[in-house]
């Protein structure tokens, strides 16, 4: 079993790296803040077995010399290309196959691909950002959204499996990162809708305990509902019951829903409600009380009327 190098261990990428470790891989990981490293070997070494383990890379150059899976989970799409101008170099000769899991501007994905196969001719590289959240990475039920060859996907999927339960081949290269915009998109218009929907029902001084079960179970039944409330009190386990610390971040919705509107207009798509929640993630994503925060705090945000 080959060594599988994971660069970037934020709240998805370390509980990601996690289950990999729990599922028996043999894992080097990176990232650029030395705490984070230290974290996800002392939380995953404990669960290793057999071959498997987890050890830190020295540097992000070692992790690309000594791995013949690479996966990266970075924030943007100018993270991406530049990890990947850096340890291209570094590559042994032998096969390697390279997972991106962030998200990024598909045009970005296929200019990296087109980079790597131009450089060297034995890399396969498949685009394959996820959707779950924070707790599908921690439970290790997320959803990836594939794009590259079928010989690839196939060879990859033998690897996310380990991290997810619904693993999609959605085309081409670049095709995963469409599917997932459009994911990002959907989900940021329905927590906004979500949030006003419970707001406004407090309000008119309807308990959200009430809603909580009126909203999840009729045709409002959504992943904002009855999985992910933004609303605090309701679901145990994640980022609105523990102050919405350790989601995802306002900051990277505000970018994907600026992915979104960038592709909309090069192809001439009006996104009239994405455009709005953009606004306002955008907002939030510039404001430091809320930025780091996870996107569901927009509840709170608009609660307060800031």
């Amino acid at each position: 079993m080959g060594v599988v190098g994971f660069i970037g261990l934020g709240a998805m990428g370390a509980r990601m790296a996690r289950n990999l470790v729990k599922n028996g891989r043999k894992l080097m990981v990176y990232d650029l803040e030395p705490e984070r490293v230290e974290a996800v070997v002392k939380d995953a070494l404990p669960l290793s077995f057999g071959d498997g383990g987890i050890i830190p890379a020295n540097s992000i150059y070692e992790l690309a010399s000594e791995s013949s899976t690479v996966i990266t989970m970075l924030p943007n799409s100018k993270d991406v290309f530049n990890c990947y101008k850096r340890i291209l170099p570094h590559f042994r000769q032998e096969k390697i196959l390279c997972i991106d899991s962030s998200t990024i501007d598909p045009f970005t994905t296929r200019e990296v691909y087109q980079f790597l196969i131009r450089e060297k001719n034995n890399i396969d590289f498949i685009d394959a950002p996820v959707s779950g959240g924070v707790t599908g990475a921690q439970n290790g039920t997320l959803t990836f959204m594939a794009g590259g060859t079928i010989e690839g996907f196939a060879e990859a999927k033998f690897i996310l499996s380990s991290m997810g339960k619904n693993i999609v081949h959605c085309g081409p290269i670049g095709s995963g990162q469409v599917a997932k915009i459009c994911n990002n998109l959907l989900a940021g218009i329905s927590m906004i809708g979500t949030s006003e929907a419970f707001i406004l029902g407090e309000k008119l001084g309807v308990q959200k305990e009430t809603l909580f079960k009126v909203l999840k179970t009729g045709e409002t039944k959504s992943w904002t509902t009855d999985t992910y409330c933004p609303v605090d009190g309701l679901i145990d386990g994640i980022p609105s019951s523990r102050n919405y610390k350790d989601g995802f971040a306002c900051g990277l919705m505000a970018k994907d829903l600026e992915l979104a509107k960038s592709l909309g207009r090069k192809i001439d798509v009006p996104l009239l409600m994405g455009g709005m929640a953009g606004e306002i993630y955008k907002t939030l994503g510039n404001n430091e009380e809320f930025k780091h925060l996870d996107f569901g705090v927009v509840y709170k945000f608009l609660k307060g009327g800031k």
